[in-house]
């Protein structure tokens, strides 16, 4: 029987983005169980999350410049607004 390549896929994903919210938990006030959901219901890889937390922290762009490198983001602008909705 040949391997089921697209459920590994699956798998490997849940489970990188599980280890990306623990990760990112260890260094917010938001719990690991509160961002594996954001992420999963946003449905953000883990590179354009990290795209997204780089552009957030960016010190050289100004908040007009981080507002459209966001929206080029794929789930970019959603994930932020989740983000927000949890803070407040």
């Amino acid at each position: 029987m040949a391997p089921d390549f697209k459920k590994l896929a699956k798998e490997t994903i849940a489970e990188t983005n599980k280890e990306l919210a623990n990760r990112m938990a260890s260094l917010t006030n938001i719990n690991s169980k509160d961002l594996q959901k954001i992420i999963e219901q946003n449905n953000i890889d883990h590179k354009d999350f990290t795209k997204l937390i780089e552009v957030v922290k960016s010190k050289t762009l100004d908040n007009a410049q981080k507002a459209v490198a966001i929206q080029n983001i794929n789930k970019g602008l959603e994930t932020v607004i989740a983000l927000v909705r949890k803070l407040i």
